[in-house]
């Protein structure tokens, strides 16, 4: 339809139906369009009177507009709003869950009877149970009490690697060469001795008189008997059993063990302790991991379209690993969805200076295809 005097009153009729038929479908901006078209028929015609009442509707139009808008934008908070009560929710549950495994039991049987061991003191007590913290900094707890201070970096270092290592009994040759590596043999034996003895010494006055640390078959090892836990076992676990239940379709259960997993992560394998050359490969391997967990997360607060929740996921995924692309990714599209597309934008960009000074690269095909659609006002 034209606008202007030629005009024809079967065109009007034609535009009116047109405009209810918008109306019907809740397309108000554009029945407001057309009815707009029709006023402007009208005051070239030189009808006012129809122009006043077409102007009218126009105004009420716009006005369903502006409340449809409203009511989306409710209908957006409340979705997020339950979506952080759920994403709360699971981490409560991750929370309880991770609570109830630091019961600390002991080894199984069938463990404790495959490694028999002389017996050197009273066997200790789940009472007497120790928690070791690696992911992050490194921490030994006897309930809530830490065991501090530690006699000597080298006894701290021992401990860490049989904990690392336990249930594989580890030849003090496998030690000498982790820890003195370039001191002649004979040095370097007595220096494991002084760091094995300093270490069993601490962890009795500290903790207990039991046996701790146990030497058998030119072999160290924890003590099998010893009631530990130990967190990077516990993060494997339910890393695992997260994956296992996405697998068989039980989503909720999933996202509750992959939530507890990432709520143990609390940083880097032994990060006080960053630059031991024996840990660099299992941390690696724990971060590889951490992410692994988050990137599935991430596809599970996805499929329910929780936006907040997949930014959340993939900010952590960035801390970790900067110059991740698939991250970035979820992170303009997350942000383009809730319509904060400068925040879209500027996530490329950061994306773009990270490639260019890490690895003196530009992001991929598909990320530079993505911010195209964002900075055009596509959908996503």
């Amino acid at each position: 339809m034209t606008d202007g005097p030629s005009t024809s009153p079967h065109s009007d009729d034609r535009a009116l139906y047109s405009a209810g038929q918008l109306l019907e479908a809740g397309r108000y901006r554009e029945a407001a369009e057309v009815i707009r078209s029709i006023e402007r028929s009208c005051q070239a015609a030189g009808d006012a009177v129809e122009a006043e009442i077409l102007a009218a509707a126009r105004r009420l139009c716009l006005a369903c507009s502006h409340q449809r808008q409203e009511m989306d934008a409710q209908h957006h908070a409340a979705k997020a709003s339950a979506g952080m009560e759920r994403r709360l929710r699971d981490r409560v549950s991750g929370i309880l869950d991770l609570a109830a495994t630091r019961s600390l039991v002991g080894p199984a049987p069938s463990e404790a009877a495959s490694t028999p061991a002389p017996r050197q003191a009273a066997e200790p007590e789940a009472a007497d149970a120790l928690a070791v913290q690696c992911l992050g900094p490194f921490c030994v707890r006897h309930g809530d009490r830490a065991l501090e201070p530690w006699p000597n970096r080298r006894a701290k270092a021992v401990l860490k690697y049989l904990v690392l290592n336990r249930g594989q009994p580890v030849m003090k040759e496998v030690l000498i060469e982790a820890f003195w590596p370039d001191g002649d043999a004979s040095s370097a034996r007595n220096n494991l001795n002084v760091a094995v003895h300093s270490l069993r010494r601490f962890l009795r006055d500290a903790h207990a008189n039991v046996s701790h640390v146990v030497f058998r078959e030119g072999c160290y090892s924890i003590d099998p008997r010893l009631h530990l836990w130990v967190d990077v076992e516990e993060f494997v676990r339910l890393a695992d059993a997260g994956l296992e239940h996405e697998r068989r379709g039980r989503l909720p259960e999933a996202a509750r063990h992959l939530h507890a997993a990432e709520v143990l992560y609390q940083g880097g394998l032994f990060a006080d302790d960053p630059y031991e050359e024996w840990m660099l490969q299992r941390r690696g391997e724990l971060q590889d991991r951490y992410v692994a967990v988050l990137e599935h997360l991430g596809g599970l607060y996805r499929a329910v379209d929780d936006q907040r929740a997949c930014v959340e996921v993939a900010r952590k995924i960035i801390a970790v690993e900067p110059y991740r692309e698939a991250a970035h990714r979820e992170l303009m599209r997350s942000y383009a969805c809730q319509g904060q597309r400068d925040l879209a934008l500027r996530q490329y960009l950061d994306c773009a200076r990270t490639l260019d000074e890490t690895f003196d690269t530009q992001p991929e095909e598909e990320t530079v295809a993505l911010y195209e659609q964002i900075r055009q006002h596509a959908r996503v």
